[in-house]
């Protein structure tokens, strides 16, 4: 369950992540790892130019390919962040190794010609693919090691924003507008779900739970992920700054408490089973969820209750 956890901390973590990257801080942070990388492969000299440039000739030439796609990358990536920000990690971590290859392909046209360019006209020994290959490595890199950077500032962040809503207080959280509370984080709307009570009978009207409209509003399960906790509906999931004592109580009446950190509405839920020391509520969509010791005799009594005739 640990590495479960930490997959699904990281997934909430980067669901807010571009609005980091869009920031100067991390502009710089890139700017920086793209300078360093720009210098390391101008030393080296690849494609012979260790042979044919000078040392500050190679800088000029690396340079100017750099400052052509650095900025290619840096849009791309914050698109992709932004379009895939309710998509688990693991798919967002595809599309940038995506993005680095596609990109790859004009870079390494465009290094080609600037090597004519410092050559006199006399275009590289080395082949196109060998050059694209070499631009897939660097890029990837350096996508890599800006995306760890980002990770690192947004879970930061998402940890004092939590910290401050705990106690009372709004933070200004960098990439949004000064005295932006941070529950509004997120573009957010009420959600008001009907579901079966334990009893079948319908629940009253829900307190105000803020969730981003594109997830929609069948909740599946709630879970705390750190210092918040991680709502997972039908068709998405996203973060909220909240208790999950909060979020049972603005879904009072539709799910029960299945463990410390998980609350599960009672129309998703399916079945109970045991997988070794383990038990685990399974939910629609094939999701699962535990049930700690506490709650198994709570757990087992509402779905003898609803299979009774």
């Amino acid at each position: 369950m640990s590495e479960n956890h930490d997959t699904r901390a990281m997934d909430t973590t980067m669901s807010v992540a571009y609005r980091q990257l869009a920031t100067r801080d991390m502009a710089l942070v890139v700017a920086g790892i793209a300078a360093g990388l720009m210098a390391i492969v101008a030393v080296l000299g690849p494609m012979r130019t260790v042979d044919t440039l000078t040392l500050l000739q190679r800088l000029a030439y690396f340079g100017v390919i750099t400052i052509t796609g650095v900025p290619v990358l840096f849009a791309s990536g914050f698109f992709i962040l932004y379009v895939l920000r309710n998509v688990r990690v693991r798919y967002v971590m595809l599309a940038l190794v995506l993005m680095c290859a596609f990109v790859a392909v004009p870079w390494a046209a465009l290094s080609m010609v600037l090597y004519a360019a410092f050559h006199g006209g006399a275009f590289p020994t080395v082949s196109y693919r060998a050059v694209y290959a070499f631009g897939i490595l660097i890029s990837g890199f350096g996508t890599g090691f800006s995306f760890y950077v980002l990770y690192q500032k947004a879970s930061r962040t998402t940890h004092r924003n939590s910290v401050s809503k705990a106690n009372g207080t709004a933070t200004e959280s960098p990439g949004s507008p000064a005295g932006t509370d941070a529950a509004d984080l997120t573009q957010t709307r009420a959600v008001s779900t009907s579901g079966d009570g334990p009893n079948g009978s319908a629940p009253g009207k829900a307190p105000e739970l803020r969730l981003p409209p594109e997830i929609g509003r069948d909740i599946v399960y709630a879970h705390v992920t750190g210092h918040y906790v991680e709502v997972v509906t039908t068709s998405g999931r996203a973060v909220v700054y909240s208790r999950l004592a909060d979020v049972a109580e603005a879904m009072h009446g539709q799910g029960m408490q299945t463990h410390r950190s998980y609350w599960a509405a009672y129309r998703h839920i399916r079945r109970i089973r045991s997988d070794g020391h383990r038990v685990l509520l399974h939910l629609t969509g094939g999701r699962k969820v535990p049930v700690g010791r506490s709650f198994r005799s709570s757990v087992r009594a509402y779905l003898k209750r609803r299979t009774a005739p």
